[in-house]
């Protein structure tokens, strides 16, 4: 079935009733604002949220009267997990990551893991050597804070030496 994504200004508020994993519809007195006479072919995207515990589902309205405090939906949609929701959870109807063409979250917490393994790592800068990584070299007291080099052999050695 092809679906299209009712365009609706952003809209926002609070769920009146708690949802359960398994509930069909939802409730919030906010809802009256969205458009209604869905066909079955559009539907309206909403994001349930709560941003203290960095949870969020994304269910799609496929069915609101007008006025209506109550909307029918599809729970668990472009990648995210069906949960259960408490009374004034914060939905917004906004872009999401399918709206926008970007990538989708793949369902649960293995496939989430494996696909951020498979991700390219950028690679790892080389370390440079130092003079402490040679265990011959002797390092010189905090006391000289100036190194001053000096030519030797007509140029062929260098040393260095502590500035007064």
């Amino acid at each position: 079935m092809y679906e299209l994504r009712v365009p609706a200004n952003y809209s926002f508020g609070q769920l009146t009733n708690p949802a359960a994993i398994s509930d069909t519809t939802m409730v919030s007195t906010d809802f009256a604002s969205l458009p209604s006479g869905l066909p079955t072919s559009l539907y309206i995207p909403i994001t349930l949220q709560d941003p203290a515990n960095n949870n969020f589902e994304i269910v799609s309205a496929t069915a609101h009267t007008g006025a209506s405090n109550t909307i029918s939906v599809v729970r668990g949609r472009e990648g995210s997990t069906s949960r259960a929701w408490p009374a004034s959870t914060l939905w917004a109807c906004a872009p999401t990551g399918a709206a926008i063409g970007g990538p989708q979250l793949p369902s649960g917490a293995r496939r989430l893991r494996s696909a951020l393994q498979r991700r390219p790592q950028p690679p790892r800068p080389r370390r440079r050597a130092c003079a402490d990584d040679d265990p011959n070299v002797i390092p010189l007291a905090h006391r000289f804070r100036r190194i001053m080099p000096r030519q030797r052999l007509g140029g062929l050695l260098s040393e260095c030496y502590p500035a007064a």
